[in-house]
């Protein structure tokens, strides 16, 4: 009977001293973030909300179609000479599916 129940026990605390470490897979370990480069044209900019609205091709690093998307910037101050339809070539970011601008310039 004492067999049957130190059995048991240590059953029991198994799945216990598992589950104890949930929820911190990665802790200390630098996320690494993607990025892409891709040309498209200013639909919007609003530098109040750091946000700009682009026209763009496929981007296959990021298996996206082309279309009209909303973007935030990191530096909303790189918005300040851009107006819509300009033609730009931007540097996204994808950190955990966010995407983010982090360098844009005007094409020639």
């Amino acid at each position: 009977m004492r067999n049957a129940i130190l059995c048991l026990l240590l059953l029991a605390a198994g799945p216990a001293a598992a589950t104890s470490h949930q929820g911190h897979h990665g802790h200390g370990q630098p996320t690494t973030a993607a990025t892409a480069e891709a040309e498209g044209e200013i639909r919007r900019v609003d530098p109040a909300a750091g946000k700009v609205t682009i026209r763009h091709g496929p981007i296959e690093k990021f298996d996206m179609m082309g279309m009209s998307m909303v973007f935030a910037v990191r530096d909303p101050a790189v918005l300040q000479d851009l107006v819509a339809g300009d033609r730009v070539r931007f540097e996204l970011e994808s950190n955990g599916g966010a995407l983010t601008v982090i360098t844009i310039r005007k094409l020639e």
